[in-house]
């Protein structure tokens, strides 16, 4: 095993807002997403229910929820447009006509 491989077996990937190529040790290779995070399985997290709204506006912008308050939940938001509460993010973004960045 030479020092590169080594060396790139404990890189952690670094997330950015566009979509990334990162390689780990065997070949297998993670795209990350929107500044969420990624385990070290690859699987990248969802927003959490207890997002506050205005986090998501500074990703999204003003468009994202115009009519509530920045500091609703995005569970409760969830609610008030009348997804479920296991809607994903995509759903309510779709549901405000913004296309995801």
């Amino acid at each position: 095993m030479n020092s590169t491989t080594t060396e790139s077996r404990f890189e952690v990937p670094c997330l950015t807002t566009d979509v990334t190529e990162h390689t780990r040790d065997a070949g297998v290779t993670l795209m990350a997403l929107d500044n969420r995070h990624q385990d070290k399985s690859g699987q990248i997290e969802r927003k959490k229910n207890n997002t506050r709204v205005d986090t998501l506006r500074e990703e999204y912008g003003e468009q994202f929820a115009p009519r509530f308050r920045g500091d609703m939940h995005l569970g409760t938001l969830k609610d008030r447009i009348g997804l479920p509460e296991d809607a994903s993010l995509n759903q309510v973004l779709k549901h405000y006509g913004i296309k995801k960045r």
